[in-house]
């Protein structure tokens, strides 16, 4: 949350004499700390939650520094004084020209008057001599601008006489750690996905520096120095399994605590978008072999690229489907002898996408060169297993007629032939 009440930015008043960075301005927010005509730190560097522009600097020493000053812009630093006349001096640069006025409690103590210094990142010292400052604890040091905008690196105030430095008090060590607890996810929960949040709670005797979330003991992104302490976890990048997850908190004095352990679990499996592709179309389709009855046909392999894999092969004969195999050979049975069939084939897989019909292939079985059996003529005309009277009587009355089951020499008409052949039969079965 922005702060309502003014404080010193990291928790300690600035010292006068000494350098003053101008990004480190107290806390309090527009109207309390600072003034600037923009809503947002656009230029994002350092203090992302506040409202002065930022930047790094491009000074000797690096670091960082304001820009895109505006008139009537001006921020308030706490300080800490001791009596004394001093040199002020500034880290400031301009492509306009511009002022810098220095305030103490509302008193102004210089102005630097900053013409062009050649551009925004071209820096010099401007320098106001034997500026007198008065003793206090929680001052309020003001740097207005006006006139122009003034990038500003840092303000100094360096003794022009070294007076009797009265003794600091030692102040007593902090040795208290914060307390720091995860707040999500939960334990032993199941994550996935680019944007899991982390977040964390911590609390301190003076104040919370900053806290580092950590993956199996590892950084897991820059720490958050500002509450709510929070990260966005790109679990994509890691394989899938069980993780442990902390958070340690630290504050001004170098006291550090680490949170209770979390395990969570990563599972980033990917559904695979469904096969819509089909098979390729079998090639090389040929009879590998033939009979009287059956022919038996051979191909070459189809490819699946559409993921679910090639599951097996359709026949199909005179365009009717008859089978289907996961072999490249097929042998179709219970045809007839010296008869013409035309084949086809198509591949299909796991997903039920079946490819084009391969061009059809005709082929004849083969020819029966085996002759018809011999049948011998059956006498048992009334079938009672034996030939007798009863069968003559048959015979007799169908004599000189065409009754073919009397006709045993299949003449087409019933003689003295098939009465030969019927006395050989006297007596027996058939």
């Amino acid at each position: 949350p922005t702060p309502t009440t003014q404080s010193p930015y990291g928790g300690t008043a600035r010292a006068i004499p000494g350098t003053i960075q101008a990004e480190d301005f107290d806390n309090g927010g527009e109207g309390i700390s600072y003034h600037d005509t923009g809503s947002s730190n656009a230029l994002g560097q350092y203090r992302t939650n506040v409202g002065v522009d930022i930047e790094a600097s491009q000074d000797t020493g690096g670091g960082y520094s304001l820009g895109y000053v505006a008139s009537g812009e001006w921020t308030e630093y706490t300080v800490n004084t001791t009596a004394g006349t001093y040199n002020l001096s500034g880290r400031l640069a301009t492509a306009t020209g511009g002022t810098v006025t220095v305030k103490l409690d509302g008193t102004t103590l210089g102005t630097f008057t900053v013409p062009n210094t050649g551009g925004w990142y071209t820096w010099a010292t401007r320098t106001l001599s034997n500026i007198t400052v008065p003793a206090g604890t929680g001052k309020i040091l003001r740097i207005e601008f006006s006139g122009g905008a003034v990038n500003t690196n840092s303000i100094v105030f360096t003794s022009v006489a070294s007076p009797t430095p009265t003794p600091t008090p030692t102040p007593t060590p902090d040795t208290t750690p914060p307390t720091v607890s995860l707040t999500a996810p939960t334990a032993n929960a199941t994550v996935s996905g680019s944007s899991v949040a982390l977040t964390a709670t911590a609390t301190d005797n003076t104040a919370v520096s900053g806290v580092q979330f950590k993956l199996d003991g590892n950084n897991l992104g820059p720490e958050d120095t500002t509450s709510p302490y929070t990260y966005t976890w790109n679990t994509t990048t890691l394989g899938n399994g069980t993780y442990v997850l902390t958070a340690v908190a630290r504050d001004a004095a170098g006291n550090t605590k680490t949170s209770t352990s979390l395990t969570v679990t990563v599972n980033n499996t990917v559904t695979p978008p469904p096969d819509t592709t089909a098979p390729t179309t079998p090639s090389g389709l040929t009879s590998s072999g033939k009979t009287t009855t059956s022919i038996s046909l051979a191909w070459n392999a189809s490819t699946d690229t559409g993921g679910s894999g090639l599951a097996g092969y359709k026949v199909y004969r005179n365009n009717s489907f008859v089978a289907s195999t996961t072999q490249l050979s097929y042998t179709d049975i219970g045809l007839i002898p010296t008869s013409s069939y035309s084949y086809k084939l198509a591949a299909y897989d796991n997903a039920a996408n079946t490819s084009a019909q391969t061009l059809a292939l005709s082929v004849t079985t083969s020819t029966n060169t085996q002759p018809p059996p011999v049948t011998t003529p059956k006498a048992d005309f009334n079938n009672d297993n034996i030939v007798n009277i009863i069968d003559f009587s048959i015979f007799l009355a169908h004599y000189n007629t065409n009754y073919s089951p009397c006709d045993l020499n299949s003449d087409g008409k019933v003689n003295i032939i098939d009465f030969s052949i019927f006395l050989t039969k006297w007596g027996t079965q058939g």
